[in-house]
């Protein structure tokens, strides 16, 4: 048996919702934003050592952000025995990715109110390369879809044109009390 209704229903569920309008003052309102320093600080929860972006741009407001780190021989994880064999480990590039996500839905999220993206999930991982100290990590996030109050994105971080690790995740932007 089939219900029109049914079909109705999934054919919104599939189509993203509109963001919300957004104040004037909001970090986020206009496309090629750039965000560093104490603005991104402002926008993301994570503090140092375990901030990981270093500059964020929106390219498209609730669709697609760009975010940058410079990876730096003198960070926590690098030990410093041999500089010439450190790499980034592939969880804090994971890590870095999910950062760009808070800040790309940040417009569909109340962060003053206590609201953040909470990772959910992870798939189609895929590590490819290392990142060195010396490198310019480029972390780009896509949203794929939004369906019953869960998102799912994809990213993917490359160093030169070359990719070091791409994933899709799930994230809840949900407000926890």
């Amino acid at each position: 048996m089939h219900c029109r209704h049914a079909d109705e229903v999934a054919a919104r569920d599939r189509q993203l919702p509109a963001p919300r309008s957004l104040a004037p003052t909001s970090p986020l309102a206009t496309a090629g934003h750039v965000l560093e320093g104490d603005a991104l600080a402002q926008l993301l929860p994570q503090r140092y050592p375990f901030l990981l972006v270093d500059r964020i741009q929106v390219v498209e407001p609730g669709r697609q952000a760009i975010g940058s780190k410079r990876v730096t021989a003198g960070e926590w994880w690098c030990d410093g025995s041999n500089p010439a064999m450190a790499t980034l480990p592939h969880s804090l590039v994971i890590e870095a990715l999910a950062q760009t996500t808070c800040a790309l839905l940040q417009d569909r999220i109340d962060a003053a109110r206590g609201g953040s993206a909470y990772f959910a999930a992870a798939d189609r991982v895929r590590l490819r390369h290392a990142a060195r100290p010396g490198e310019t990590l480029q972390l780009a996030v896509t949203l794929r879809s939004w369906r019953r109050g869960i998102c799912r994105t994809h990213g993917v971080a490359s160093v030169d044109g070359r990719v070091v690790a791409s994933r899709d995740a799930d994230h809840d932007p949900a407000r926890r009390p």
